[in-house]
């Protein structure tokens, strides 16, 4: 019958010590880490919203562009029916209009761009304090673990025989 790891191992890799003052230190630095990664997250994210409040300009200028443009070409369609000489002022509004849609894609384009400056400075903020986890300590906690699973391994397989024996 294969044994059950025992309590505070899993699969063989020991997750806290044995010893009262250590275990506590390893879990409250767990905690640490855990409301670290967290609030790094929450203060990406809140940079984010902050930035893509940059953008309310540009949806404002799009939305005055392409109304603006509408109502040209919609002016300049209704001018065009004046008889002999609809064509000729036709042509001041077309051009307004062009001019209104160019405005509209600048709003467009400022919403892009702002956009794309909230996504890449949220990346650039999470960047230090995940890396510090992932790279700084992620790896120690889990050699750590590795090699405290490794020992208390060892030394159930060197009691395993005494045990056994007496049994």
């Amino acid at each position: 019958m294969p044994r059950r790891p025992e309590r505070g191992t899993l699969s063989g890799v020991k997750i806290y010590a044995d010893r009262f003052p250590t275990a506590l230190r390893q879990l409250l630095t767990d905690l640490l880490v855990v409301v670290w990664v967290y609030a790094a997250i929450r203060f990406a994210l809140w940079l984010h919203d902050l930035v893509q409040k940059l953008a309310v300009p540009g949806q404002k200028l799009e939305g005055a562009g392409s109304g603006l443009a509408d109502n040209l070409a919609d002016a300049g369609g209704k001018v065009g029916r004046v008889p002999l000489v609809g064509d000729e002022l036709t042509a001041p509004f077309t051009r307004a209009a062009d001019a209104a849609r160019a405005v509209a894609d600048a709003g467009r384009d400022q919403q892009e761009l702002v956009g794309q400056l909230a996504l890449a400075l949220t990346i650039a903020v999470l960047v230090f304090p995940l890396g510090l986890v992932l790279f700084g300590w992620l790896p120690l906690r889990v050699r750590w673990m590795r090699r405290a699973g490794a020992v208390a391994t060892s030394s159930r397989c060197a009691r395993w025989p005494a045990s056994r024996s007496a049994g």
